[in-house]
């Protein structure tokens, strides 16, 4: 009886070191995230604009639409920089060929 009662004392005292050590590991992984959404957040010049952040607010997530912006702004980018690209290559032959170059 002794034994049985010791053993479930011991599975008690370990189920709550698990518990106690996934809770650390979890506020940890929350911690982490908040500290990278702010970041997000600082860098898309969210973070003194009165925006919940972490979680929707009325189906809306103004840092996942900011950051949707800012992607595809970026990717205007890129067509406007290859299409630059094109055109001083198209400008370089013409000038070639009428021996300005």
């Amino acid at each position: 009886m002794a034994v049985i009662m010791a053993a479930q004392m011991f599975q008690r005292q370990f189920f709550l070191w698990a518990f106690r050590r996934s809770s650390q590991s979890m506020r940890k992984e929350y911690e982490d995230a908040v500290e990278v959404i702010d970041l997000i957040a600082d860098e898309l010049e969210l973070s003194d604009k009165g925006h919940f952040l972490y979680a929707a607010v009325d189906g809306q997530t103004p840092i996942v639409e900011k950051i949707r912006q800012f992607l595809d702004r970026g990717g205007d980018k890129t067509k406007l920089k290859k299409r630059v690209d094109e055109l001083e290559n198209e400008n370089s032959i013409l000038r070639s060929l009428i021996g300005k170059g």
